[in-house]
């Protein structure tokens, strides 16, 4: 029993690289979709990476109103360092609880970094085959993702692409089991999809996201002519994967059904000052550390990023990192510090008066300033060369959004200048600072993204379009699908 309306997610797919791949004919069913329709850009909000990008398709709100900006965040009401909880924490439903309510029958499997709508008639699974579980797996009806498992087969990468790396898996190994995971997410969906009616099935797949982070660096050895010869480029082999499935979940698409394919946000090379940002907020600040407790610092991060630290214990430690480094930032009535983010960009908290218990910045003109000064200091510092500033561009926060959650938000989004050379920083004001690349991730998330359909479809302004406009597009596809009908097609996947 075939869906009105497909939605396959392809967390960040790169869309640079999926087109030159298109074009080279080795991705057909994505290029048969868009010789039939359309292939929309989209563009990320500036300095923010996936955590906000998926809640903001998903939802059809900015960060600012659904609340979520990375996997930890700052929380109120004390604002200290937690895990968000996506099905808690989420302050907007994502767009399929309308569509329940206006009497669609959706199925919808391992959405995004989004919350579960609780539908009462429809098929919700989460955190079974996703990148970065962050609980256990859990469905609607509840038992069914146990189902799942036991007919199916769990994640064989544990939900954790991470974590095997830093316990030494092979990239190798990474990409075999990529491939395995994929082919037990689309033979669960296509049971799903013959098991009624849908009026639309949603399915999204974490391969990108996962070979992206660990494999980019083998990427770029095949770009430049130097990979091993007679081996493909393990990016490529992912999104040879990902489109095969696309072909094989498209012949359950009825006739004049429609199908949507949504990637990004992209990858490119991780080059990223995250780890060194404390200390340059620090320096700045005139509170540099000892030389002792950064190194001592740097060894314990070392440690435990290693698979020498079992996860469990990683996790544990960091929980007690995050709440300790929130009450010493407050206890040393810091005017503004470094709270966890993307590597995309470095995320900077103020301390306001008012907003944050014993806050020292007070709100108004004393704040502003404080953000002109933040900024100007950080344009300032250069990379090793002593050419390329560190930093491309700094975002103030509240001059972009005004939702309600925007005192979850950052003040300050760091954007990295990706041609940097992070070894060595320097300027007048942190002088030098030595660092180096710590993360086992070659490559790290682009503003870049795509909305591509078999079907021609109204856009609100001209693309680049913001993640936020995609759930109305979609709802809008879901609305027409209801009322269509039809019969399968006997679509020709390919490869």
């Amino acid at each position: 029993m075939p869906t009105k309306l497909l939605i396959v997610g392809l967390d960040s797919v790169e869309p640079e690289l999926m087109e030159k791949w298109i074009a080279r004919g080795a991705l057909p069913n994505l290029a048969g979709l868009i010789q039939k329709g359309q292939n929309t850009a989209l563009r990320n909000y500036a300095g923010f990476g996936n955590g906000v990008y998926w809640p903001s398709v998903n939802t059809g709100t900015d960060p600012s109103e659904h609340g979520r900006y990375f996997r930890k965040q700052v929380m109120p009401p004390d604002y200290v360092v937690r895990p968000f909880a996506d099905d808690v924490d989420m302050k907007v439903p994502p767009f399929w609880a309308d569509c329940e309510r206006e009497g669609l029958r959706v199925a919808v499997v391992d959405p995004v970094v989004t919350g579960m709508a609780g539908l009462g008639a429809g098929v919700e699974v989460t955190r079974w085959i996703v990148h970065g579980r962050t609980g256990d797996p859990a469905s609607v009806p509840e038992g069914l993702v146990h189902d799942l498992i036991e007919r199916f087969g769990d994640d064989p990468l544990a939900g954790n692409a991470d974590a095997e790396a830093a316990r030494g898996m092979s990239h190798d190994e990474i990409c075999r089991l990529s491939e395995q995971r994929i082919g037990i997410k689309v033979r669960a969906s296509r049971e799903l999809l013959e098991d009624q009616d849908w009026d639309i099935f949603y399915v999204s797949f974490s391969d990108g996201h996962d070979v992206g982070h660990l494999c980019w660096h083998l990427h770029e050895t095949h770009e430049a002519g130097t990979g091993p010869k007679g081996v493909d480029d393990p990016l490529l082999q992912c999104y040879r994967n990902l489109d095969a499935a696309l072909g094989e979940l498209m012949q359950l698409v009825v006739d004049d059904g429609q199908t949507f394919v949504i990637t990004g946000p992209g990858m490119e090379s991780n080059v990223t000052a995250n780890p060194l940002l404390g200390e340059i907020l620090r320096r700045l600040e005139g509170r540099p550390r000892k030389t002792s407790i950064a190194r001592l610092t740097a060894l314990g991060k070392r440690l435990l990023d290693s698979k020498l630290v079992p996860q469990p214990l990683r996790a544990r430690v960091g929980r007690a990192k995050n709440l300790a480094k929130s009450a010493a930032n407050r206890a040393a009535a810091r005017r503004f510090y470094a709270i966890p983010h993307n590597h995309n960009a470095g995320a900077v908290r103020l301390s306001v008066a008012g907003r944050e218990p014993n806050g020292v910045v007070q709100p108004g003109e004393e704040y502003r300033s404080l953000c002109d000064k933040l900024t100007a200091d950080l344009l300032a510092i250069r990379d090793a060369s002593g050419t390329h500033p560190l930093v491309s561009e700094v975002i103030r926060v509240r001059d972009r959004y005004s939702g309600s959650q925007l005192d979850g938000l950052p003040d300050l989004m760091v954007i990295w200048n990706r041609d940097a050379d992070v070894r060595t920083l320097s300027s007048p004001k942190i002088g030098h600072l030595n660092g180096e690349h710590l993360s086992h991730r070659s490559g790290d998330h682009s503003v870049r993204g795509a909305l591509i359909s078999d079907r021609a479809f109204a856009v609100p302004q001209s693309p680049p379009l913001k993640p936020a406009l995609v759930a109305p597009i979609l709802l809008d596809a879901a609305r027409r699908a209801k009322h269509d009908g039809g019969s399968v097609a006997p679509v020709q996947a390919v490869g």
